[in-house]
């Protein structure tokens, strides 16, 4: 750790420090962001809370990313903070948001399989309904 990142980080009392190996290229805020997969000039977000679901990033100027799109969650219980990327197809979660409801009666637990042939345009393909509190935690192969 070898310097502490600029005031705006300080304002919040946290010291943030920057690694001697890594530069700090721009700030975009993303509400709740979760897990982030990286494939190409593209950037996967998910999102910790809804109604945010997933947003898609253009990322081939990392200091200008731009918004493609955003998903977002289809009840208001769920949340959608996990995706994969395969090729092009994108795999999300979808589950209830810790107590937001009652998760034997919540209509939007499952998976989510998008086409992002056009990242700007995802285009649902299916929904596999799981029930009860959803799907968390999920790898997928090629």
């Amino acid at each position: 750790m070898s310097e502490v990142l600029s005031a705006a980080h300080r304002d919040v009392g946290v010291r943030t420090y920057a690694s001697e190996n890594i530069r700090h290229l721009c700030r975009m805020e993303v509400p709740g962001g979760g897990q982030i997969v990286i494939q190409g000039r593209f950037a996967y977000v998910g999102h910790q809370h809804g109604p945010e679901g997933k947003t898609i990033l253009e990322i081939s100027d990392p200091r200008q990313p731009k918004v493609l799109s955003r998903l977002m969650t289809s009840h208001s219980w769920s949340h959608s903070h996990k995706v994969r990327v395969v090729g092009d197809l994108m795999l999300v979660n979808s589950e209830i948001e810790p107590s937001k409801g009652d998760r034997l009666s919540s209509p939007d637990g499952g998976i989510r399989i998008y086409d992002i042939t056009t990242p700007a345009n995802p285009k649902l393909i299916t929904f596999v309904k799981t029930h009860a509190l959803g799907v968390h935690r999920f790898d997928v192969d090629d």
